[in-house]
């Protein structure tokens, strides 16, 4: 796909590096991170090139974790930050964002489901999340988590479910992934005037009205035996701004269950 005749001669693809490092200063304390990018652009490149609208894709992870021996189980402490730049994971179009999409193979299947390919909070998002965990080993454990996250514009599948063409049907994802970029959220992909395009290039995270997402969970894991264990795990959700609308609010009970069978 590469044509060094076109201005943009590389859109047609999508470069990750993602780099990840993991450090033990003293016993039972660890601190971790990880760093991903798909674009960035020099402060050089943007001065010299005032009519260039790539954006930069950066984000990273940070967190800590320390564990202190409790009767027969492990009592764990962790606190963990994040943050994406609008443009993290997305490129001139759909096609080659690090985003996967599919439908259900009964019922609509023209209902597409998205899911970014790195942090499930996407791109344009900025949170934090502290839980506290106490395990026995192989026979239960019991973790109580708050996240918290500031969503942008474009965070979640947003620029998706917004991009639509005139009869209100879903530009792209599921069983459809062939469509022009007209009124992608791209820089410069999606028709738009310079100076339009110029002002995407600059958007910091979160972008837009922000929504603010506040999640406390529960979860509880039982081992009946080494093999099969079973769990479950209530959240509580409420989001200011919800659905990136001024003043409004929302809250919600989420649910979920399983278990786990492994042959050893």
């Amino acid at each position: 796909d590469y044509d060094g005749s076109k201005y943009d001669s590389e859109s047609r693809n999508c470069a990750y590096l993602g780099l990840k490092f993991q450090f033990v200063p003293v016993s039972s304390f660890r601190i971790y991170g990880i760093f991903a990018q798909t674009q960035f652009q020099t402060p050089y490149e943007v001065k010299n090139w005032p009519n260039d609208t790539t954006p930069s894709g950066m984000g990273g992870q940070i967190g800590a974790e320390y564990f202190l021996p409790l009767k027969n189980g492990l009592l764990s402490f962790g606190l963990e930050g994040s943050y994406a730049q609008p443009y993290l994971y997305i490129k001139e179009s759909p096609n080659w964002s690090l985003v996967r999409t599919y439908a259900e193979n009964l019922g609509d299947v023209t209902y597409p489901f998205y899911q970014w390919i790195g942090s499930p909070y996407g791109p344009d998002t900025a949170g934090g999340k502290i839980k506290i965990k106490y395990e026995i080993p192989s026979k239960f454990s019991v973790e109580l988590s708050y996240l918290f996250l500031a969503r942008g514009e474009m965070s979640g599948d947003s620029i998706f479910r917004n991009w639509k063409d005139e009869n209100g049907n879903y530009k792209w994802g599921g069983v459809k992934t062939q469509t022009d970029t007209d009124g992608w959220c791209y820089p410069g992909s999606g028709g738009e005037a310079l100076e339009e395009a110029k002002k995407k290039q600059s958007l910091t995270a979160p972008s837009g009205i922000c929504e603010y997402v506040n999640t406390i969970t529960l979860k509880a894991s039982y081992y009946f035996s080494p093999m099969f264990s079973v769990f479950t795990q209530p959240s509580f959700v409420y989001a200011e701004n919800a659905n990136h609308k001024e003043g409004s609010s929302a809250f919600s009970f989420e649910f979920a269950a399983g278990c786990r069978f492994s042959c050893r």
